[in-house]
């Protein structure tokens, strides 16, 4: 711990002496309304992200940043002065001093503790408004790059052709289950090419592709392994992206099952006013070396279908439309599939986007079919959200 605060005092003396712009990377604030089958009456929880950073620009080249994100709000209000795992606090999240530019342009070099970046990140699908019920898990990409260490990018053909290679130790293990899982290391490495703006006839398209994998070691027999790829490809009007692979892989390959495998996808396009995207997610068992679900028993939920229609008209600041969301699990029997439509409306104003939304399961109504016409299953599907959020 007093490693952590010795860095983030030094970057806090550095910013100081040097002109540094501050950011407001993520500001999300959502009072969702629902039923509580357990109390069996309706109550309103508030979730808290926020994300801020500074940033000493390219000649200093160095980021610190920190977060707030908790659930269930309401509950810091306790008087118990002991209850601290209830309380809100600004966190470290983030800090990096970067040496760019070397060996002719063509090598950066970083140092870095805390979360620093997500490999095959760049699905739309993910947030707290997709996976209200789970922990520390939005799905922001493949796989998570949290510790401290050393990381190299090598640049070459304008650019197109990229490198990465991470060395550092991994604190993905540490929750407040297994707070005492230290000195675990991982090698990764992500390699890529990347065109933009590709002219064709009248227009232009972005295209790329990356392949990255390592290893996680000391973990008995032979060391924890991760493969992957992404791939994204579009213009302004249409584009779609992909992400898959293996986020936990052991010495015996042939034992891997659906389970295992994580695959993100999205198509997005545009059609006169009307905006478009169609999501495809499948939730490992096995996500950022955590098994998922609650208590750890593994994912309710297999793998998700979700389809959003929005219509927006330039330079109008309200816009609305429905989003349709399909959940199967291909174990659990008795409740193996959900169904969400959830219509919203968005409105801009002064850089916050307002959201107000209505949700249903449907699946509650086969259910309570199946229990006597239970009304309060019936309200178990109902929710309603307000946020709001901003970037600035």
């Amino acid at each position: 711990m007093k490693k952590y605060l010795f860095i983030i005092y030094l970057f806090i003396a550095m910013f100081g002496l040097y002109s540094a712009s501050v950011n407001v990377d993520e500001l999300n604030i959502i009072a969702d309304g629902h039923f509580n089958p357990i109390s069996q009456s309706f109550e309103v929880n508030t979730y808290f992200k926020f994300i801020t950073s500074f940033d000493g620009g390219y000649k200093f080249a160095a980021q610190v940043a920190f977060e707030a994100n908790t659930k269930e709000l309401e509950t810091n209000y306790r008087d118990a002065s002991t209850d601290f795992y209830n309380k809100v606090f600004m966190l470290f999240r983030h800090a990096e001093v970067c040496a760019r530019n070397l060996a002719d342009s063509h090598l950066s070099l970083s140092f870095w503790t805390g979360t620093h970046k997500y490999l095959g990140s760049g699905n739309k699908y993910k947030g707290y408004l997709y996976y209200p019920n789970s922990v520390d898990v939005d799905y922001q990409g493949f796989y998570r790059l949290r510790g401290t260490g050393i990381s190299t990018q090598m640049k070459f053909w304008q650019e197109r052709f990229r490198g990465e290679f991470h060395f550092y130790e991994n604190t993905n293990f540490i929750t407040s289950q297994t707070p005492n899982i230290f000195y675990i290391f991982s090698f990764d490495t992500q390699i890529g090419l990347y065109f933009e703006e590709i002219p064709i006839e009248n227009d232009h398209f972005n295209l790329f592709i990356e392949l990255f994998g390592g290893v996680t070691f000391p973990i008995s027999p032979y060391g924890q392994y991760k493969v992957g790829m992404s791939f994204g490809v579009g213009n302004d009007y249409v584009d779609f992206f992909v992400s898959a692979g293996l986020p936990k892989m052991d010495a015996n390959i042939t034992n891997m099952t659906f389970d295992d495998i994580y695959l993100a996808a999205d198509l997005h396009f545009k059609l006169f006013v009307t905006d478009h995207t169609i999501s495809f997610l499948t939730r490992p068992l096995w996500y950022n070396e955590q098994k998922q679900g609650i208590n750890n028993t593994g994912e309710k939920n297999d793998f998700d279908i979700n389809y959003k229609f929005n219509v927006i008209v330039p330079d109008f600041p309200l816009n609305g439309g429905f989003i349709l969301n399909f959940q199967y699990s291909l174990n659990n029997i008795a409740d193996s599939w959900n169904l969400y439509l959830s219509p919203f409306i968005d409105i801009a104003f002064s850089g916050v986007i307002w959201n107000i939304s209505v949700h249903y399961d449907f699946s509650r109504i086969n259910i309570a079919a199946q229990n006597s016409y239970d009304y309060k299953i019936y309200l178990e599907g109902f929710r309603v959200i307000i946020g709001a959020a901003s970037k600035f």
